[in-house]
């Protein structure tokens, strides 16, 4: 299938990684727009589908999709932040609305969704993030090395990062608990490669690949022996054990922490994407520089290398993925005319094609083998050399909004088809939130809306309480002769869940007898009513001070809030008028408006630098018709 032309990274990010939906399909990018392209296996064959442009950005990246649940986001990695998108029904009643803008720089193989969760794990040259529901971790800053890329286990409750040659684990009992955690190192003293890259396999083991390193290559002992007459001579002269170490690696590595199991990978020299296909048990290994794909089972204790995947000469691997409903791959090849050797640019155009291959024809060798092999059992312990336990106060906090609820790890066909049935809104506009307990800075809002739920039909609907781990959404109440008071709220199964307070709905005739009571009983539902109106006016307040992006708010044109800002800069002042967002100023367009890179606000006499928030905007309110005066460069 051809997708067109595209503009993507050369070397270090595999970009099909997590791109493929079962319900939705394929997203891709091709540098700048976002496209999603149904996929149909026919017979061990793609069929041809029409890609659908979803937006259009300055540039993009990636884009990867997160677990298949019932909530869906859609993870976009621009070039200086990273935005997340919550996204509803099915083509063509197909609706996305932006929630959260990331403003951090990910590395291009560090957006990680957690595979069971609504957990999202984003990676910088030095830092490792966590955003789920209502809030945000960041793990402690790397003091040496960097990060290159990453993985979950497959039950969601491991992490690993690879800082080089070394592996950081992180571990948690219950991921709704997640600053309780413990830490370890995995580090091999054979190992002189980096890892850069990392997938899960089966239920008890990771497997990775590894490069070597300009390093290693240099500061082998040979190339430094007193025989040596020059730097050409010993790298041409170095022995076959020094050669075979320097081999790029494919190694699994056991969760229980066995001794772990390689192999050399012959002719691949930036074994940069991998990827694990369960039905048929294949390791598929390749490089974004290279045309050949190696495969590979595991029989016994040993990985096997049972074939090859060839493309045509001028074609490179850009992609893998599962289908994840059949035995087979999907593969992003990229064509590019003629050579780029000098090229330094790290990005470069291609022609880019999908293809779908089957890997049944290798599943039964792989069969054959392990007909006569026994299983692969990891019961080795005492391989993890560093162990390191952190608590809540070692983590630093950040707000977030993650909406949904995971349905955790489950069997992919099953949930299709439930997603399938489930009716659609095209007319989705806002995003639902997490089921557990909303966790707000603000200590006027823990003040008043500490709630607790009461769900039974047989309670009143307390004036000062009304939902404890649920989230208010709004309510529309109409009081009409014999009937009740219904309210909505999100339950834990993602579910409309109805509150109605009591009515008493006694027989009018014999509440004739005690008009006074039937009286009372409607002047207090009328009062909780009111009472339930404010709070939820309140509520609404306290939302509009949280990091959360809110629909836009579209003032009058007669009566705009505009602000004016005079500039100083080489001697000379320029005015501009700038509109306001709900009392707020984007850094960005200021800086934009007056070509600067940095900007200094004048406060109290004296300049004072100021930068964004993570939304982007200058941490400060302002009013209409307020003037201000910056500088800078």
């Amino acid at each position: 299938m051809e997708l067109g032309k595209g503009k993507l990274r050369k070397v270090g990010v595999n970009n099909l990684f997590s791109a493929y939906h079962p319900k939705h399909g394929i997203v891709w990018t091709d540098g700048q727009r976002i496209y999603l392209t149904p996929i149909q296996i026919e017979t061990d064959h793609l069929k041809n589908g029409t890609s659908i442009q979803l937006f259009e950005f300055d540039n993009v990246l990636s884009v990867h999709w997160s677990a298949v649940s019932k909530s869906c986001y859609l993870c976009i990695v621009h070039t200086l932040h990273v935005t997340i998108w919550a996204v509803g029904g099915s083509w063509p009643q197909f609706s996305m609305n932006q929630f959260r803008k990331i403003n951090h720089q990910a590395i291009p193989a560090g957006c990680l969704w957690n595979p069971c969760e609504d957990i999202l794990c984003i990676l910088h040259k030095q830092q490792c993030n966590l955003y789920y529901q209502q809030e945000s971790f960041s793990f402690p800053v790397l003091q040496r090395g960097k990060y290159l890329c990453g993985c979950w286990s497959s039950d969601g409750k491991k992490l690993y990062l690879s800082t080089g040659s070394s592996l950081l684990i992180y571990q948690w009992q219950d991921l709704k608990l997640m600053d309780q955690f413990t830490s370890s190192t995995w580090e091999s003293p054979e190992l002189k490669a980096e890892i850069i890259s990392v997938i899960p396999v089966m239920e008890n083991a990771i497997l990775f690949t590894a490069q070597v390193s300009l390093e290693s290559l240099i500061c082998t002992p040979e190339m430094f022996s007193e025989t040596s007459s020059s730097f050409e001579s010993s790298l041409f002269n170095m022995s076959s054990q020094t050669v075979r170490k320097l081999t790029s690696m494919l190694m699994l590595v056991p969760d229980s922490g066995g001794e772990p199991i390689s192999v050399s990978l012959q002719g691949i020299l930036n074994p940069d994407i991998i990827i694990y296909e369960h039905w048929s048990r294949c390791i598929v290994v390749g490089s974004n520089t290279q045309s050949v794909m190696q495969i590979f089972t595991l029989v016994k204790d040993k990985l096997i290398q049972c074939g090859n995947i060839n493309l045509e000469n001028n074609e490179r691997l850009k992609g893998l993925c599962t289908h994840l409903l059949t035995p087979g791959i999907l593969v992003l090849i990229g064509e590019k005319d003629g050579a780029d050797i000098f090229d330094i640019a790290t990005q470069s155009q291609f022609s880019l094609t999908l293809k779908y291959f089957s890997l049944k024809d290798y599943s039964n060798i792989a069969s054959d083998s392990q007909d006569t092999a026994e299983p692969v059992k990891f019961e080795c312990p005492n391989y993890l050399i560093k162990s390191i336990s952190f608590s809540s106060n070692s983590l630093l906090r950040d707000e977030l909004t993650l909406p949904g609820e995971s349905l955790g790890c489950r069997n992919i066909s099953s949930l299709i088809q439930e997603l399938d049935h489930q009716p659609v809104n095209p007319q989705l506009e806002t995003v639902s939130f997490s089921s557990q307990a909303p966790v707000f800075n603000n200590t006027k809002l823990l003040s008043l809306f500490e709630l607790s739920a009461k769900t039974s039909s047989d309670q009143l609907l307390d004036t000062t309480s009304c939902m404890s781990h649920h989230v208010l959404q709004p309510v529309t109440a109409e009081v009409k002769s014999g009937e009740q008071v219904t309210s909505h709220v999100l339950g834990k199964d993602n579910a409309k869940a109805n509150v109605k307070p009591k009515v008493h709905t006694t027989d009018v005739k014999s509440n004739k007898e005690k008009p006074d009571a039937l009286a009372q009983q409607l002047q207090f539902q009328e009062l909780s009513l009111l009472a339930l109106q404010k709070q939820l006016q309140e509520l609404s307040q306290c939302v509009k001070q949280t990091c959360l992006i809110l629909p836009s708010k579209y003032q009058d044109f007669k009566r705009p809030e505009l602000v004016e800002i005079y500039c100083t800069k080489a001697g000379a002042t320029e005015r501009k008028r700038f509109l306001l967002d709900d009392g707020r100023l984007h850094l960005d367009t200021i800086k934009t408006a007056f070509n600067l890179s940095s900007v200094e606000i004048l406060l109290d006499g004296e300049y004072c630098v100021v930068s964004a928030n993570t939304d982007g905007y200058i941490p400060m309110k302002f009013s209409a018709a307020q003037e201000l005066q910056i500088s800078g460069f």
